[in-house]
Order: structure tokens, then sequence, then C-alpha cells
């Protein structure tokens, strides 16, 4: 690996005189010194030349960092770099002749753009490779993560001045514009945050003597989660902002859209490591047996999976195999299976789950019954209630009605003696009037007769 370094250092520096003596060259057949430098904006050829010398340039930028903060690359690291570098160079190519199609300094000025957050978002992305490898090997080598630190803690204020810089030159202009410009930024300072944070929390497990990054790794995955759904929220950002209404799709809104679904099914793909991880985390602190120090030295054997003596820090699993708590939460992530007997981790826990299951359907059955004879005994109640109140009802109906009739009877019985009362004054009146008229007719008959007799009387006296 360094003689390959020491190749690339070398091909960037021969890269650079190139550039420079091609730029001396144009400068040289200008008249004065400004005309010279504008002149290399006019002619496709010279830019050409300025983005080889840029780019060789940072080609030897980046081999320094390689030396100074990675030492050295492994082959598989090497092989993404590349494959990271030619990927963004098509994309970033595509994009600023279909959607930017600029003149020939504008198509510089992008150019260089580009170039150097392609520079920064390919040793962030090696950072994160490297915390993949210091995972795996449970490396605690505090000199290479302050080294890490150092490195990102650069990158992040490069890229506040980069975003300051952009934002007071190109805030006069289009809004299209200086949001291109801004979203690099913006993307870059999300990028950033989940390799900064788990530098720290593995530099502070350090500091604080822990021996494994357990805890740390948790909260990395859970800032890694969060941070691919905030790029999700960019990239569909990014995608409804370029159309910007058009109703064809051009191939940079294609690339978009594919790296809209990859990051996606990432995003996805991490919250399911989560979930599982926690889930080992609790299996493992919960369900496994853990032996003590006289047991592992009384029968010397060694984890299958890291090769190594069981001193502490070690597990038994249901079949009776020894592993240490930290291989073995490895490899419950990627496997649910013992990794010397091939035994199903989790088939006592879903004999358990089923058990448990049978108890929860009894205890739901049993409180289902007990509801239905709750419910058939309220009704029962309520019937009795509502017949009660029924007879009550009837009972105060008849009552009411005898009263009714009581009083109608007590009516009717005073309203026929008020009638007697009446007839029978009427009949006394009755009989006073023929009484009185009685009377009168022997009153008058009495006076007849009298006048009769004295008429008789004047008349015997006439006689004699």
């Amino acid at each position: 690996m360094v003689s390959k370094l020491v190749v690339v250092i070398s091909g960037s520096i021969l890269g650079m005189l190139l550039g420079f003596n091609n730029i001396f060259i144009t400068i040289r057949k200008s008249p004065n010194l400004i005309e010279g430098i504008a002149n290399l904006f006019y002619n496709k050829m010279t830019i050409l030349s300025l983005l080889h010398t840029i780019i060789s340039f940072e080609v030897f930028i980046g081999a320094l960092v390689v030396v100074i903060f990675f030492r050295t690359l492994t082959q598989s690291e090497g092989y993404r770099l590349i494959a990271r570098a030619v990927i963004y160079a098509l994309y970033k190519h595509f994009f600023v002749l279909t959607i930017i199609k600029p003149g020939n300094e504008d198509f510089f000025i992008w150019s260089v753009w580009f170039l150097i957050y392609g520079f920064l978002k390919l040793f962030v992305a090696l950072v994160n490779d490297r915390f993949e490898e210091i995972n795996s090997i449970n490396d605690t080598t505090k000199k290479k993560l302050i080294y890490l630190l150092i490195l990102l803690s650069s990158f992040f204020i490069i890229n506040l001045a980069l975003f300051i810089f952009a934002y007071e030159i190109f805030k006069e202009t289009d809004l299209f514009v200086l949001s291109l410009f801004l979203y690099e930024s913006l993307m870059l300072f999300v990028v950033l945050l989940h390799p900064m944070l788990k530098d720290f929390f593995y530099l502070w497990d350090i500091f604080t003597h822990k021996t494994n990054f357990q805890k740390s790794k948790k909260k990395s995955m859970f800032v890694d989660l969060i941070s691919d759904w905030i790029l999700i929220s960019l990239i569909f950002f990014k995608i409804v902002f370029i159309s910007r209404g058009s109703s064809l799709l051009s191939f940079n809104e294609l690339f978009n859209i594919f790296n809209f679904s990859i990051t996606y099914a990432e995003a996805v793909n991490k919250y399911r490591k989560y979930k599982l991880y926690t889930q080992a985390m609790e299996s493992i602190q919960t369900k496994f047996y853990t032996p003590t120090k006289e047991e592992l030295q009384k029968m010397k054997e060694i984890c299958t999976i890291c090769r190594e003596d069981l001193i502490d820090n070690t597990i038994r699993l249901d079949c009776g195999h020894y592993f240490h708590v930290d291989c073995i939460q490895e490899w419950i992530q990627q496997k649910q299976i013992c990794p010397t007997c091939r035994k199903p981790l989790n088939q006592n826990q879903n004999q358990n789950q089923n058990q448990n299951q049978n108890q929860n359907q009894n205890q739901n059955q049993n409180q289902n019954q007990n509801q239905n004879q709750n419910q058939n005994q309220n009704q029962n109640q309520n019937q009795n209630q509502n017949q009660n109140q029924n007879q009550n009802q009837n009972q105060n109906q008849n009552q009411n009605q005898n009263q009714n009739q009581n009083n109608s009877n007590s009516n009717n019985n005073n309203n026929s003696n008020n009638n007697n009362n009446n007839n029978n004054q009427d009949y006394n009146l009755n009989l006073n009037q023929n009484e009185n008229e009685n009377e009168n007719e022997n009153q008058i008959q009495n006076e007849n007769e009298n006048e009769n007799e004295n008429e008789n009387e004047n008349e015997n006296e006439n006689q004699n």
C-alpha cells in the first residue's frame, strides 16, 4: 500500500507540473498578466488544463491526508474510494451539463465547487469505513480516534467557510443557483454529523475507562439513522426543486430518484439493524447465563468467534457454548443461531412466547367469560329493575284511576245532593205557592160569600 501511495503522490505532482506549465505558456502569450488570466477562461483547453491541475492538487492533498490521518488504507477501502470518486465525477458532470448549462467561466466555477465538495465527501465516507473497521476489531486506540476527530473537525470548518462564502457571493443572484450551492453544504453538514458524534462517543468511553464500545455503538447507530432520514428529506427537496413543474424527467432527476430510493432502503435496513441490536442487548442481559471466573479457569475454552481465551466478560448460551459478550452481540445482529452448533438462539424464547401467548389467550378467554357473566347479570338486574318500575308505575296508575273514580263519584254524589236539594227547594216553593193560592181563593170565596150574605140581607131588608 505504501508503494501505491508513493506512485499516487508522484503522479499528482507530475500532473500539477504539467498543468502549471500549460497555464504559464498561456499567460506568456498574452500582453499582460491580467489579460493572460482572463484568457484562461475563454479557451476550453485552458479550462481543462486548470481543472486537471486542481484535480492533481486534490489527489496530492488526499494522499497526504491518508498518510497523516490513516497511515495506510486497506484494499477494500481503496476500492471503495475509487468507485465513489468515479460515480461522483460522472454524476456531477451530467448535472452541470444538463441542469446548469453554463458558459466557460460558469462551468469552471461549478466544476471547482463540486471538486472541493467531492474531495470532502469522499474522505468523510472513508472515515465511516474506518469506523466500521474499528467496530469489527473493537480497537480502542485513542490516537486513531483523535486523528479522525481532528480531520472531521477541519472538514466541518472548511464546509462552514464555504457555506458562508457561497451565501455572500450568490445571495443577490437567482434563488435556484443559490439553493444548488447551499445544498451541497447542507448535505455535507448532515454527512459529517454521524462520524463526528460517533468519534466523540468512542473517545468518551475511552476517557471514562470503558473496555468496549457497545453503548457508544447503540448511540451512533441511532444518530446514523436520524442523519439518513434528514438526507432523505434533502434529496426529496432537491428532486422537487430541480424539476420545477417540468413534465419530462432528465438524467439528473432519474439519478436523484435512484439515489433517493437507495438512501431510503439503507435507512430502513439500518432501522432493522438497530432494532435487532437492541433486542440482542436485552436478550443477552436477561436471558443467558454469565459464568464466574472460577468456572472459566476450570474450562479453559476459547471463543470460536474471535479465537481468544475466555477470561472474563463471557456468557453461556442455552446450548451450552461459551462466547465473549461483544462477539456474540455482533453475531446476533447477523444471525439468530449459535456459531458452533447452529441451534436457534430464540427457540426457548419462542417457546416462552408461545406459552405467554397461550396464557394471554386463556386470560383473555376468562376475562371474556367474566365479562359475559357480568353483562348477563347486569342485563337480568336491569330487567328486574324495569319490571319493578313497570309494576310500580301500574300500581301508581291504578291508584290514580281509583282516586279519579272516587273523586268523580264524590262529585256525582255532590251533584245529586245538590240536585235533590234544589228539587226539594222547588217543591217547597211550589207547595207554598199552592197554599198561598188556596188561601187567596178561600179568602176570595169568603169575601164573595160575605158579599152574597150582605146582599141577601139587604134584599131581605128591602123586602121587609
